[in-house]
């Protein structure tokens, strides 16, 4: 600790107290030196004496000043110090507490993963009755249409779903909200570059990416 200088109050001071130190003994200097400056512009308003005092003044305000700087810095020096201390503290108590999230991020996982495999199979059973609504139409000689991935029954087509897309566009999409830097719209499988695709008719090239509730109405 630097003589002269109390550590506790030194920590008790705000920042502007802090900047006041030097500001005020550089006010002071500046109105030392101006009235120096003021006397020695016009001699005869002040008395040999008086304008001895004024140097004397103006001299003294400016190691003042370097006085005042110098403590500055040794009472931020402190306060730095003392802040130190304190995240050293905080970060050992409670940044323990504060990363420990396996369990909720364990249940975020779970929860997707059950969610995910759900889709997949609901998905999965999709593709498998169009195409076997396909083949019994092929067997009972209808027309309904020529698209492999496709059937057009009661006046309704209904096509594959192509889910490994719509969930790399989801998860695009997912971590667009935290890394939009990385994941740009251009790059999301059902993007705006895609919303010219049949999946979802009338989309103009400037609207928003293809929703997936209209994409699964549509096709499903």
């Amino acid at each position: 600790m630097p003589p002269g200088i109390d550590t506790k109050a030194a920590i008790a001071m705000t920042e502007a107290d802090v900047r006041a130190i030097l500001t005020d003994a550089q006010d002071t200097a500046h109105k030392a030196t101006q009235a120096l400056a003021d006397a020695e512009a016009n001699p005869a308003s002040v008395t040999a004496a008086r304008l001895a005092e004024l140097r004397q003044e103006a001299d003294h305000a400016a190691l003042v000043v370097e006085d005042a700087a110098r403590r500055q810095s040794e009472i931020r020096d402190i306060r730095a110090a003392d802040e130190r201390a304190r995240l050293a503290v905080e970060v050992k108590t409670a940044g323990p507490a504060d990363l420990d999230h396996a369990d909720e991020l364990l249940d975020c996982l779970t929860a997707l993963g059950s969610a995910l495999y759900a889709f997949v199979d609901a998905a999965a059973d999709h593709n498998d009755r169009i195409d076997h609504w396909r083949v019994q139409a092929g067997n009972a000689g209808l027309d309904f249409g020529r698209d492999d991935n496709a059937i057009t029954l009661g006046g309704r087509t209904r096509r594959h779903l192509d889910v490994p897309r719509i969930l790399g566009s989801l998860t695009h999409r997912a971590m667009a909200t935290r890394y939009p830097d990385r994941y740009r719209d251009g790059d999301d499988p059902y993007g705006r570059q895609r919303v010219g695709e049949r999946s979802v008719p009338g989309f103009r090239p400037d609207d928003a990416p293809i929703n997936y509730a209209e994409l699964i109405r549509k096709d499903a």
